[in-house]
């Protein structure tokens, strides 16, 4: 059995409408982290006037002092918050997940549709490849809300046909 030309001709229009689909998916969330960045900068950098100016308008030692832990405060939890605005939540939650606790850690198996469901998902074609990545809430060590370990790799992720 031998491959046509046509065989090819199609393969490969496939996997550039695959690589096209994920170069866009992927452009729109560094836009979406552009703005959220930008919008991050500006915010610090105003309250960072305002808390100046308050902290210059103390009138002794106590009274700054005072107002420094009371506007260090807001400051922690925005950070915090910051890390929860990196990621969106998909308005249709398709995936589902089993954890096996084994001997040397977990073994996971998380299942999704290949088909994109939501705007912004990209969809993975049967016989082609993505990239994914993961970000881990360990209760172990006190992990909660934004306090969590964040994929240091981007694992190859490759459907079979």
């Amino acid at each position: 059995m031998y491959v046509t030309p046509e065989q090819i001709q199609a393969a490969n229009k496939a996997n550039v409408e695959a690589f096209l689909s994920v170069a866009n998916a992927q452009f729109a969330a560094l836009e979406k982290l552009a703005n959220l960045n930008a919008q991050a900068v500006r915010t610090a950098f105003e309250d960072s006037l305002s808390n100046t100016r308050a902290l210059l308008g103390a009138k002794d030692v106590q009274e700054f002092v005072s107002l420094q832990n009371t506007l260090a405060q807001p400051a922690v939890e925005k950070a915090i918050a910051y890390g929860f605005s990196t990621t969106t939540t998909a308005a249709n939650q398709d995936a589902g997940g089993r954890g096996i606790r084994t001997a040397t850690g977990w073994r996971v198996i998380l299942t999704k549709p290949l088909a994109a469901a939501d705007d912004g998902e990209v969809a993975v074609l049967s016989g082609t490849g993505a990239s994914c990545a993961f970000a881990v809430w360990s209760g172990g060590v006190h992990d909660a809300g934004s306090r969590k370990c964040p994929a240091t790799a981007v694992h190859a992720l490759n459907v079979a046909p």
